[in-house]
């Protein structure tokens, strides 16, 4: 058994996440930042940037890119994405909650399942602790895109059990915990996948403890399908 984004990830060939979407998010992203007063956008920083996506596109267009990670699996594929392109992106290997971040990024964005995702489902994720790293390394004029799966959707359209390819995906909800926790089970491995669900009201709440004020919340991903995730546009708390 592995970690999701261990050795063999199928998170590598996920088949949502192409060129075409992430560009399209990025369009998006940059549109909110214009559409709810951010400053000019200079300096990007991706909280669990995996396998690099957004970096790289960010780098392509010009902007001065900072990722994070702790899977030393999916970093590896981050740089050897961006040395392809001979493209500079800064890849930092650490968990979000205690990595070094520098500061004044222009925006800074976790999408996917990224925040509060928990290295198995008895361990915390230090949500707070992340979001108070995002907030410590704004520009004060900042924005942030948060997008996480919203619990109430998530929880009322869970598919418990589905094939995908020659991968066999199963999911489990805990009411009491609140994590949503996916086993992939292919030929060669067993991948999970643990991750704690929020409602819009928690999510919130945990930005404002972070320093943070929420300037808009959309009932959609930056991008669908799935069609269950949630998006907070917010920034920090003295520039609102």
């Amino acid at each position: 058994m592995t970690n999701f984004f261990g050795p063999g990830s199928p998170y590598l060939n996920h088949p949502l996440l192409t060129e075409a979407r992430t560009a399209a998010e990025i369009d998006q992203l940059l549109k909110w930042c214009s559409d709810h007063g951010g400053g000019v956008t200079e300096r990007v920083l991706d909280v669990g940037c995996g396998f690099g996506r957004h970096c790289v596109e960010f780098a392509r267009r010009g902007f001065e890119v900072t990722g994070v990670d702790p899977s030393s699996v999916l970093l590896a594929e981050a740089r050897r994405r961006a040395a392809a392109e001979d493209l500079d992106v800064t890849f930092i290997h650490a968990d979000a909650n205690t990595a070094e971040l520098g500061g004044a990024f222009d925006l800074a964005i976790c999408l996917f399942t990224t925040l509060g995702q928990r290295r198995d489902p008895d361990t915390p994720s230090g949500v707070g602790s992340v979001l108070s790293k995002i907030s410590g390394a704004l520009a004060p004029d900042a924005t942030v895109v948060i997008e996480v799966p919203e619990r109430q959707r998530a929880v009322k359209q869970l598919v418990q059990s589905e094939q995908l390819g020659p991968t066999l995906v199963t999911r489990s909800f805990d009411p009491e915990t609140s994590v949503m926790t996916e086993r992939f089970v292919s030929p060669t491995n067993t991948h999970d996948l643990a991750y704690e669900l929020f409602s819009r009201d928690e999510l919130e709440e945990a930005l404002i403890a972070a320093g943070l004020v929420v300037t808009a919340i959309y009932d959609e991903g930056v991008q669908s399908p799935p069609h269950t995730f949630m998006t907070l546009v917010a920034r920090p708390c003295s520039t609102s």
